[in-house]
This record gives structure tokens, sequence and C-alpha cells, in this order.
């Protein structure tokens, strides 16, 4: 149902808005998110420590990211928080891509506390060039496959 009712949210957000952000490619692949925690103990404060949380990616733009994750903090560290910057390693099959993201909104999926997931929703902040060009890449050819589907289909798009 959550699916339904954000697939209607986009469609009716792409007839009002259209051309106004990147489109957006479905794409599941394995994700990898670090946060930098830093550790402080009092008035010392130490060198931030890696902590890291697996997942798998929903959708893909040129300039955001969503994706689900099995908690929507790592410890006592929410993954979106004002002036949180997350890195993202995305493993593509024409390679790892990592990027510098900034979560914008999370919602939770389930209602079941033992199996609960997040979606996760991020702002692409920073990405390397080769890096970029091998994201281009991928989305491209997703958007290439999306289009073929569609034709074989007989499925026009509006």
């Amino acid at each position: 149902m959550p699916q339904l009712l954000r697939r209607i949210a986009a469609k009716i957000s792409n007839r009002f808005f259209s051309g106004t952000s990147s489109p957006r490619v479905n794409s599941c692949v394995p994700i990898r998110v670090t946060l930098n925690a830093p550790v402080a103990s009092g008035k010392l404060t130490l060198e931030a420590v890696p902590l890291s949380i697996i997942g798998e990616t929903v959708d893909l733009s040129l300039t955001g990211i969503s994706f689900n994750v099995p908690s929507v903090r790592i410890r006592e560290h929410y993954l979106v928080a004002e002036d949180r910057t997350l890195l993202a390693e995305l493993e593509l099959p024409n390679g790892r891509v990592s990027m510098t993201v900034r979560g914008l909104r999370y919602e939770r999926l389930d209602n079941d506390d033992a199996s609960a997931k997040y979606m996760i929703g991020a702002t692409i902040i920073e990405i390397l060039k080769s890096d970029l060009e091998r994201y281009k890449d991928f989305l491209s050819q997703k958007k290439r496959r999306s289009k073929s589907n569609s034709l074989a289909l007989n499925i026009t798009k509006n």
C-alpha cells in the first residue's frame, strides 16, 4: 500500500513539476552507508569513528538517491540529521560508486517492529568524476532497458 501511494504521489508531482527534477530510475542495488561519528568524552574529543549500515537502493537520479535500511540510526546517531553527511557506496554491475550524500527525509515502511525497514531520501552532495561517469553510464543503461521493456510490452508513458 505505501508503494502505491508513493507512485500516485510521484505521478501527480510529475504532472505539476515535470522538468524541475532529475529523472529517477528504479533500481535495487546493494548500498553501504557510512557516517563518521564524533567520539567525545567530557572535554576530550577524539577522532571520528566510521559506522556503517547495509541496505539496498530504491531509486536513483543524478541529483539524489533513495534507499532502504533496517534502521534509521547507527547506535545513537541518526542517518537523517541536520548537516549530517554520509558516504554512500553503491555496488553497481559496472563497478563501485562512492558519493557523499545528505539525508533529507525518512519513512518507516513496516509496522512490525521485528522487521521494520526505513526508506531514506538523500541528495547527492559530491561525487568524484570517475564515479560520476560510471554512475551516469549505469543510469543510461537502466533507462534504455526500461524503454525497451516498455516497447516490448506495448506500454506507452505519458
